[in-house]
């Protein structure tokens, strides 16, 4: 959840419970596990780049993935350890219980704020991933799949 930093805690702490801390004990305990050619790759987001004024704590959590995969490629080394950290994706989960009205005008409020003017889908976040898990000269790198998100 966002939320400005006169939020209560409970928001302030969501992102990185959700976020943050899954990420960091998935690779904790698959680090031993992962062969010297393997790949680890992160989601963070945009946001974390380009805060809006209603998310010190969301900016907050992404920024620290972003950190965190640099710095798990200092240390698991040569297990390669990017971020990608896209924006505004078209996702079913994230909208659940929300009126298709509201859904729309959300896009089209970020279609003015990214320079390729429309919602990312699923597919190119996805192709992403799949360029850093299989590029072998690419580590501690963070990658925006974004639409220019962050260049506006």
């Amino acid at each position: 959840m966002r939320g400005p930093i006169t939020s209560d805690t409970e928001i302030a702490k969501s992102c990185f419970e959700g976020k943050f801390w899954s990420q960091y004990f998935a690779v904790k305990y698959a680090a031993p596990f992962i062969s010297e050619n393997g790949s680890a790759v992160l989601m963070s987001g945009a946001f974390g780049q380009r805060p809006l004024a209603d998310g010190a704590s969301y900016a907050a959590c992404n920024g620290a993935i972003e950190s965190l995969g640099k710095a798990l490629a200092v240390e698991l080394a040569p297990v390669r350890v990017n971020v990608i950290s896209p924006d505004t994706i078209k996702t079913s989960f994230q909208w659940e219980g929300v009126p298709e009205e509201k859904r729309t005008e959300a896009y089209e409020a970020y279609n003015k704020m990214c320079l390729l003017e429309r919602v990312g889908e699923a597919d190119e976040v996805a192709h992403s991933v799949i360029y850093l898990m299989s590029n072998r000269y690419t580590t501690g790198s963070t990658l925006f799949p974004d639409g220019g998100y962050i260049m506006r």
